[in-house]
């Protein structure tokens, strides 16, 4: 039988399928401090030090929680995942848009790729419906507690992600398969990528999500390119949901 097509739909995840920045539900608050307390302390942290803005939050979380005597457990920010909260919508999404892929004969596939963290993003509703999450995450000592950035997901890298899903090399520890040549008929090929802010569009978004006439708009015309959009106090990423149609064979008409 004759694989079918892959649509594969990129999501950031801040500010795009939750209402604000993850950090804000339930890891800030656990420290006493105010949103605008925190991400004024990591913006500090970055402009003195001219850090990569994601690696000087995730410092500011190690060093929030050892100064407070908290200490930054991986199973606790996981757990923080329950209280993060979704546009409207959201959460049906993904059954829906599987559905509408499977009766027009594609198969949907989705993925994060944020500059949030990965072990909150994994404590959330809508975790399983992703076949992979490409986001920040902490390397952990024996007893569980963070101790250093195992990866970060600042803007520029984000395309290595796309680049990695288009060549089906989802292991970020595999670089070998990542540089090798691959023949295009083995190459998941990407036909398109395409930004699209739903963050900006609040009424398309409503759209999406009222009837099926919208989710077909979305795979139809050509999606508008994103504004640039700072993150609370801190410029964290931007929201955005990228489409890419690969295939396994043939062409996507």
């Amino acid at each position: 039988m004759r694989p079918l097509p892959i649509v594969a739909i990129m999501y950031d995840f801040d500010r795009t399928l939750c209402t604000k920045d993850m950090q804000d539900y339930s890891f800030i608050p656990s420290l006493g401090m105010t949103e605008r307390e925190f991400w004024d302390f990591t913006n500090e942290i970055w402009k003195r030090e001219q850090m990569d803005s994601v690696l000087a939050y995730m410092y500011a979380m190690v060093k929030t929680s050892a100064e407070r005597g908290i200490p930054l457990l991986r199973e606790k920010l996981v757990s923080m995942g329950k209280n993060v909260e979704f546009f409207e919508g959201v959460e049906e999404w993904f059954d829906r848009i599987n559905a509408f892929g499977a009766a027009n004969g594609v198969q949907i596939e989705h993925y994060v790729i944020s500059s949030g963290m990965k072990e909150i993003i994994e404590g959330t509703s809508i975790s399983q419906s992703f076949r992979c999450i490409f986001a920040c995450e902490f390397l952990y000592d024996e007893n569980g507690g963070a101790v250093w950035p195992k990866t970060d997901v600042n803007y520029t890298n984000k395309t290595q992600f796309v680049y990695r899903i288009n060549k089906g090399v989802l292991d970020i520890s595999n670089d070998l398969d990542l540089n090798r040549s691959m023949p295009d008929a083995r190459r998941q090929q990407a036909r398109a990528v395409q930004q699209y802010d739903l963050y900006r569009r609040r009424s398309e978004r409503r759209a999406l999500h009222e009837d099926d006439e919208g989710i077909r708009r979305l795979f139809d015309r050509r999606l508008p390119e994103p504004r640039q959009q700072g993150r609370g106090p801190a410029p964290k990423g931007q929201g955005g949901l990228y489409l890419s149609c690969r295939l396994q064979r043939g062409n996507v008409a």
